[in-house]
């Protein structure tokens, strides 16, 4: 079994979708989030500790992209909920990002801080105890937000994320693979190749999220761990025979993945006191088929393909209905 470490919703999916591929016993730790990145055993445990801040802590990377003459949105880090509502109170623009400055996972613990009158209360969700760093952020208002997964050997996947309507930040789709805009590879590939010279082995990978427009980036995270459903097999609709996961843990020379077929995840959600979902998908003909399904308490996650981008929320919304039956 792939040794696995750290936290995931999806780790027994991912691990259950590995089971029938050899990978000829390897010797490291596979880390699905940022927290167990320089765990003992994973193929980042024995770089330089005081680099590898840069994708564990917030704070330090607003001060590299600061430095590099990078877009760097306004932010400001401090443990007192007093000295973070000054610096909202002079400042008076919102909506902002309030986040730990920890680097973790999927989001969690990140909200969207509209007004004033909401910040104890995320402060107190993020920070009960008081004793961690915080960190307040300017609201990137791009029109898109891109993930780009690079691994060593060339790999690269893009993506584009739809987060919820809610001040929660979660995903709710992501289409792919993508190519990113040739008005953006100035703005976005200097700042990706200040941190590649982080995967210099097999077994790495990094995934930046942007906020992008029609003429400029802003990087808004770095994340290396492994907790996304399309790296493997059955999530992804490749068919050359490798899912993005073995590529990235092989190392091996790699064309950046595209194609005019489209997929796209998403993430249906309930309330935990509704009913479950079905365990599995009612028979629906859809403009954009399922092709991979699967529950888990009050989610549901399916795996959409279409060459016609337009086919997708035609098809979720009509997936909706049927489930919410």
């Amino acid at each position: 079994m792939i040794p696995f470490i750290g936290t995931w919703q999806f780790k027994n999916l991912a691990e259950k979708s590995l089971e029938k591929i050899s990978f000829g016993g390897i010797n490291t730790s596979i880390p699905l989030d940022d927290l167990s990145l320089f765990q003992t055993g994973t193929t980042w445990f024995s770089d330089d500790r005081t680099q590898l801040a840069w994708l564990s802590n917030r704070e330090i990377l607003r001060q590299i992209t600061s430095e590099n003459g990078f877009k760097t949105p306004a932010w400001k880090v401090d443990c007192s909920l007093e000295k973070l509502a000054v610096w909202c109170i002079k400042r008076n623009l919102f909506p902002l990002a309030i986040k730990p400055c920890t680097n973790d996972s999927e989001s969690r613990k990140i909200f969207r801080l509209s007004g004033f009158r909401d910040l104890s209360t995320f402060y107190v969700k993020i920070n009960g105890k008081g004793i961690d760093k915080i960190i307040l952020e300017e609201w990137v208002k791009g029109k898109y937000i891109f993930e780009i997964t690079h691994g060593a050997g060339g790999f690269e996947l893009i993506s584009q994320i739809g987060l919820r309507k809610d001040l929660t930040c979660k995903t709710v789709w992501r289409i792919f693979p993508l190519k990113l805009p040739q008005s953006l590879k100035s703005k976005i590939l200097p700042i990706m190749k200040t941190f590649d010279k982080f995967l210099d082995r097999p077994a790495k990978l990094l995934r930046y999220t942007f906020s992008v427009d029609e003429k400029d980036a802003t990087l808004i995270s770095i994340n290396g761990g492994f907790n996304r459903l399309e790296y493997y097999p059955g999530w992804n609709g490749l068919t050359d025979g490798k899912s993005p996961f073995e590529k990235v843990l092989s190392g091996a020379a790699a064309e950046p993945i595209s194609g005019e077929t489209k997929f796209m995840i998403h993430y249906f959600r309930k309330n935990k006191k509704e009913n479950q979902y079905p365990e599995k998908l009612p028979e629906i003909e859809l403009k954009a088929p399922v092709i991979s399904y699967f529950r888990q308490e009050n989610m549901a996650v399916a795996l959409f393909t279409s060459n016609i981008p337009e086919n997708f929320q035609k098809s979720i919304k009509e997936l909706e209905f049927v489930l919410a039956e």
